[in-house]
């Protein structure tokens, strides 16, 4: 026999918040920061000191990153996104295209050492562009693993004559 709770009288206290109003706004593409109030008036109210404090606010949100440490591998499931890798210097984004291919090199064309593992990813759009970029690189591996579509930045490079991968976020993190 199976138990419906429908079927039950709710004998229990309901506590209804101490605010009326309330307005989420998502601050660096991730973090809310919840602003509630009693009123629209001071709702307005405090959003205008939401506004005077931006900077603190955006300090507290920075700090909430934590410090950055080397976390292994593990499989994601499918609807989970990526770290987030930095957002685009340029503010222009290609996409959404899909990861076709990433090459990791650790030595040059001489097969020296490189100081840092060079990334090179291969998008749907036929372009392929690399970075130095450890976050930005396996931001992308993860992408391309579990086949999400991508938005990407470049940048110029050290060398004038290429363009680096900038930046690279999934086209569901909206």
């Amino acid at each position: 026999m199976s138990h419906d709770p429908e079927d039950e009288e709710y004998t229990g206290t309901v506590i209804s918040p101490p605010w009326k109003v309330q307005l989420s706004i998502k601050v660096d593409g991730v973090h809310l920061l919840n602003i509630r109030a009693g009123t629209v008036e001071e709702l307005r109210e405090l959003m205008a000191d939401a506004v005077k404090q931006q900077e603190a606010i955006l300090a507290t949100v920075a700090a909430l990153e934590g410090e950055k440490r080397v976390i292994p591998a593990i499989p994601m499931p499918p609807s989970s996104l990526p770290p987030r890798a930095p957002l685009s210097p340029s503010g222009i984004e290609i996409g959404p295209v899909t990861i076709t291919g990433i090459q990791v090199a650790a030595t040059d064309k001489t097969g020296a050492k490189m100081a840092s593992s060079r990334y090179s990813v291969k998008f749907s759009d036929q372009k392929t562009y690399s970075t130095f970029k450890r976050d930005i690189g396996e931001s992308a591996q993860t992408l391309s693993s579990m086949g999400k579509k991508v938005y990407y930045s470049v940048e110029p490079g050290t060398n004038p004559k290429f363009m680096n991968l900038a930046s690279i976020r999934s086209a569901e993190s909206l």
